[in-house]
């Protein structure tokens, strides 16, 4: 009897029944990469943050993720799902407090994906502008890149620490792009972007946006 009952154990270990979960669906995915835009003043007097990344190329799908953002943001402004033809699609997501960090879960069932919120930009009584962003790598990324739009009346973009490239936009903004490179899963990277400004013009004023739909078009 001794031995039935070692085998029974065995049985429970190796079979995916009674909610067990397979080893396979316990595998931790990698990025081939992730982007981070900031988009301050854009559409609201806040900054608007769009991560849009890519599963590597060898992750089994549908894959299940989860990405960590500020709490105080309440939600997502939105997630999608990137077709092969590229567009951005809304994704189905579930979302759950821990601390002072909101985790974002969705299940993948294409490589692409966008995700969307907005934070709070603090502005000083002189109108200065600042902004940090402190970022830990849910997953191994190949290649993690910052981009922050600079708004058309802003003076003086400071970035700490100092690296980066500043370069023209195709919309005839100016950006400023930081280039990473690899991240290993829980790494954090950290910058803070200050700049002035002597008004509170939004880059691209959008009243015509249904309220569900994010300004990049995800609705």
């Amino acid at each position: 009897m001794k031995q039935a009952g070692t085998v029974l154990i065995l049985a429970l270990l190796v079979l995916p029944s009674g909610g067990l979960v397979p080893a396979a669906a316990q595998e931790t995915p990698e990025l081939a990469n992730l982007s981070i835009a900031l988009w301050p003043e854009f559409d609201r007097p806040e900054m608007l943050v769009i991560y849009q990344g890519l599963l590597a190329a060898d992750t089994p799908l549908p894959a299940g993720v989860e990405f960590r953002i500020p709490a105080r943001v309440g939600r997502p402004t939105a997630v999608a799902y990137l077709s092969e033809a590229g567009e951005r699609l809304n994704q189905q997501y579930t979302t759950r407090i821990e601390g002072e960090t909101l985790v974002v879960s969705f299940q993948l069932t294409t490589p692409g994906f966008q995700l969307e919120y907005y934070d709070d930009l603090p502005v000083s009584a002189g109108g200065q502008r600042e902004y940090a962003l402190a970022y830990t790598a849910d997953y191994a990324i190949d290649a993690l890149s910052v981009e922050f739009q600079v708004p058309p009346t802003a003076r003086n973009l400071a970035v700490d620490p100092a690296e980066g490239t500043a370069q023209a936009g195709i919309d005839g903004l100016r950006y400023h792009r930081i280039d990473v490179g690899a991240v290993e899963a829980g790494e954090t990277r950290a910058w803070t972007f200050r700049y002035d400004k002597d008004d509170d013009a939004l880059t691209s004023p959008a009243p015509s946006h249904a309220a569900t739909c994010a300004p990049t078009g995800v609705c």
